[in-house]
């Protein structure tokens, strides 16, 4: 049956080939696209097409290969900017094993030009969907397509995003600073008053009067605000006036941008103006807080709702809502309860236009301007408010009588109602560092653990965007905790320390958090955020010890997002910046630079690690993930995406990134920086490991990967890249185990042994590009063993090009589609019982040739026979069919 509705279809002979490779439980390898301009093409592509050789512009070997789900897979390759000139309408996936053409794609003429002088090309990036039932386990792809690219701008937008959210939860989303932007009448003319304010958490700024016209009255005067891009690649907020009658609403503009509004004032008809600028979150959250509290210890419901609002001659009261009224004297009950507008109001009585009420104060809810005027006696439940600063340094506070004793911790605020009840801070509210007499530059050390030790049992805690110090005692916050940090910036204090310090921690370190105990339990959902943690190394502070920033201890759910750590102190090799153990949970976006130990360390824990900035560990490396032996508590799992890791400072470190003990993880789309002496990644320990390495790059380091371990391994390495490496992938194990897979890495500018693989139990190297090196590429005693489709090139070993070694009466193992240029020599030495084909190197060995006639496989025995399968033979003496004796 025709097609006349899909422009992308899988052909008949794809189908064909899918079916039989399934049922032969064989994987299909799509290794290329290929580009037609093809003149007249119709709409719809057919089943039975081929592909039109006349009309080919350009083929392409695919790149990527991703898993969307079970049932559909995608391929992608890179058209760059040097390739072309050409246009092409028709685009085709293609299967070089079995000569089949899988998909075609009839799309828009695309055009695709290539550098000239002073004019760069374009780069195309074609993507290629296949769909089929279990796609997915036929072609063996198993890595997840969306980890193929990594983008900086979401990084970026979110660190804009997350200050501006921090600005919207400390103070609201819309305030202003005293009389920034106030509006005002001035002659025929309306003066706008120089200052700042924020709009949804974007900071602007009237650096001075501005007049502005409102012909039309009433109107509203809106300051509309969004965000632009400079010519250097700054961001910056900028903003205009808008007057309308109408109501405005946050938007987003024809080019994309996205607008947020304010209305800041309304122009009455008789040229008076009405402030309408809104109050800051603080002051409204803790006049509403009062409120709601006076509202559910008294069942009333107060007008105006807004603490620091009376209730006057001239307001409407809204219909059904309120039944108390707030003057400046006192809250006092309405009987009966009335709305509507408010002629009259006296200390008893209340006039409307619908009748009157009398009011009966009410002497449970009272503001105090300091905390001499609060009286003895209060009921237990009464909470009030204290306008002014309480004691020196410390802020207007919420306060809630309870019957707790008056054991708290030093710098927080208790009052004797000398009825044996106290009064303490109201506990729905996140707590404050300068409620704790918590002054920026000064040794916050004390405030800071009477915050997190108050009484009431708060976890919520909010770092102000300032410097303060600490005095190398771990500062422990409980279970469950919730810091605010963002721009808050912590240093220790200049000193000299003769003992490990601690910063950040969910446990006493080192009392009880530095092994696995069963018996302190799991802590759960402790959360840190944005907090900048500098060791002060060089500025005053030295040690005979090692310094740690964050230590998180036997905790689930564990959050620290875009966590700052910087210069701790230590020649001992003793404390990494960041340590999880025996944990679960997340690293976004961390920075850490310049540590004892190293600079992130997973132990014994669960975590994904998103994003990291590691740089320069003195004694280790930038990420360890690692384990006892034998094992506490768990093995490490630890996917960590998108790194970006420096050694190049160490002084007796060996390696960039190291997994060790028992660990399982990924690694993807990373580059790791090292020196020739500094493997990229070192996987090591008797325990067993199974890891990917994805799509990453090693710059100048010894090794790409060096895997040395006699346990029961699994390793993946699959596209990446080595860059001025000594050497390429090294596996060797003191015993047989596990499974190493190379599919197509590509190592360049090596000096030494491409690869190194030896006594690993199934090997498989697939389209492995070697450039450079002086000792052939080595593989040995393995038991199935399977290279194709390598590129071994400029090796100056005078000896072999590749050496196949001795292997432990292993199945048979197949060697084909090799080859290479510029090699010293083109012999490839096979050991006796190997099968090689369509290799364009020299065997040297008792290799046994194998041919492929069509779809037969045809070679000789050790005894001189002939014999043919339609299958590729494992075994040489027994598979397939004798047809000839010798």
């Amino acid at each position: 049956m025709a097609n006349s509705t899909d422009t992308s279809i899988l052909t008949a002979a794809g189908k064909a080939l899918l079916a039989q490779l399934n049922a032969e439980e064989k994987a299909l390898v799509i290794d290329k696209m290929i580009f037609a301009n093809v003149p007249n093409r119709p709409a719809f592509p057919q089943p039975n097409d081929s592909v039109p050789t006349d009309h080919i512009v350009h083929q392409e070997g695919v790149e990527q290969r991703g898993r969307l789900s079970e049932d559909s897979v995608i391929y992608s390759t890179t058209l760059t900017s040097d390739e072309g000139p050409f246009e092409f309408n028709w685009t085709g996936a293609y299967c070089s094993e079995y000569d089949v053409l899988v998909t075609i794609d009839h799309h828009a003429l695309t055009p695709k030009t290539a550098d000239q002088p002073g004019v760069a090309g374009n780069t195309l990036v074609r993507s290629v969907v296949l769909e089929y039932k279990d796609i997915a386990e036929i072609t063996n792809i198993t890595v997840d397509a969306s980890t193929w690219q990594y983008n900086a701008a979401p990084r970026m937008k979110k660190m804009d995003d997350d200050v501006a959210q921090a600005i919207i939860d400390q103070n609201g989303k819309d305030w202003f600073i005293e009389d920034g932007f106030l509006v005002t009448p001035q002659g025929s003319a309306f003066n706008i008053k120089a200052g700042a304010g924020y709009v949804s958490g974007n900071r602007i700024t009237l650096p001075y009067d501005r007049s502005l016209q409102v012909p039309n009255k009433p109107s509203y005067i809106y300051v509309d605000v969004h965000r632009e891009g400079s010519s250097t690649g700054e961001w910056v907020t900028e903003f205009n006036f808008v007057v309308t009658p109408e109501e405005k609403d946050d938007y987003t503009d024809a080019q994309g941008t996205k607008h947020f509004v304010c209305k800041i004032a309304q122009v009455l008809a008789d040229g008076s103006v009405s402030d309408l600028r809104p109050e800051g979150e603080t002051r409204i959250y803790t006049n509403q807080q009062n409120s709601k509290a006076v509202d559910e210890s008294t069942g009333l419901k107060i007008y105006p709702p807004i603490l620091d609002q009376y209730a006057k001659q001239g307001d409407v009261v809204p219909d059904g809502i309120f039944n108390a009224l707030r003057s400046k004297k006192s809250v006092s009950m309405m009987s009966p309860a009335r709305s509507g507008k408010i002629i009259e109001i006296t200390d008893e009585l209340v006039k409307f236009e619908s009748g009157e009420s009398k009011l009966f104060r009410l002497e449970s809810e009272q503001i105090f301007s300091t905390l001499a005027l609060v009286p003895d006696g209060l009921p237990l439940g009464f909470k009030f408010k204290t306008l002014g600063a309480v004691q020196e340094g410390l802020g207007a506070n919420s306060f809630v009588v309870r019957t707790a004793g008056p054991e708290i911790p030093d710098g927080f605020v208790v009052i004797d109602m000398h009825n044996g009840n106290y009064a303490y801070r109201d506990s729905d509210r996140p707590l404050r560092i300068e409620e704790f007499c918590g002054l920026p530059e000064t040794d916050a050390s004390k405030a800071i653990r009477a915050m997190a030790n108050n009484p009431l049992g708060i976890k919520k805690f909010n770092l102000n965007p300032f410097k303060y110090f600490w005095d190398g005692d771990v500062l422990q916050f409980p279970d469950g905790s919730v810091i605010h940090g963002y721009m808050t910036e912590l240093y220790l204090m200049p000193s000299h320390y003769k003992k490990n310090t601690y910063g950040i921690s969910n446990r006493n370190v080192p009392l009880d958090g530095l092994n696995f105990n069963e018996s302190l339990g799991f802590h759960a959902a402790f959360t840190v955020r944005g907090l900048r943690i500098f060791g002060n190394k060089g500025e005053g502070v030295t040690t005979e010890a090692s310094c740690n920033a964050i230590h998180i201890h036997q905790c689930v759910d564990v959050l620290l997002d875009m966590p700052y750590v910087k210069g701790m102190p230590g020649e001992t090799g003793g404390q990494p910046g960041i340590i999880l153990k025996y944990c679960t949970g997340k690293i976004i976006d961390p920075i850490v630079i310049d540590t004892d130990r190293q600079n992130i360390s997973i132990w014994e824990s669960i975590v994904d690690i998103v994003r990291p900035i590691c740089k320069e560990s003195r004694y280790r490396e930038p990420i360890l993930v690692s384990s006892a032996n034998p094992v506490d508590y768990q093995g490490s799992k630890c996917n960590i995406e998108s790194p970006e890791l420096h050694n190049l400072t160490t002084k007796i470190g060996t390696h960039v990134l190291r997994f060790s003990g028992k660990s399982d993880g990924s690694v993807s789309h990373g580059k790791l920086y090292g020196r020739d002496d500094l493997d990229a990644v070192y996987i090591t320990d008797s325990l067993p490991h199974k890891i990917t390495l994805f799509d990453n790059d090693y710059f100048n380091c010894k090794y790409t990967t060096l895997i040395e371990s006699n346990s029961d391994k699994e390793i993946n390495s699959i596209l990446n890249r080595g860059h001025n490496c000594v050497n390429g992938l090294r596996a060797n194990s003191d015993s047989n185990g596990g499974t190493l897979n190379i599919l197509e890495d590509k190592y360049t500018g090596l000096t030494g042994q491409p690869l190194y693989v030896n006594y690993i139990d199934h090997v498989n190297i697939t389209n492995l590009h070697t450039d450079g090196g002086d000792t052939a590429p080595f593989c040995g005693n393995y038991k199935t063993f399977d290279i194709g489709g390598c590129e071994i090139n400029n090796l100056s070993d005078p000896d072999y090009m590749f050496n196949l070694a001795g292997d432990l009466n292993s199945d048979m193992p197949t060697v084909k589609c090799m080859s290479g240029i510029g090699n010293s020599s083109d012999d490839f030495r096979l050991n006796r019982n190997t099968f090689y084909s369509d290799n364009k190197f020299k065997a040297v060995g008792p290799g046994i040739p194998l041919v492929k006639l069509g779809s037969t496989f045809m070679w000789d025995t050790f005894l001189g026979e002939l014999r043919v399968s339609i299958t590729e033979p494992v075994d040489r003496d027994t598979d397939g069919r004798l047809i000839q004796t010798s």
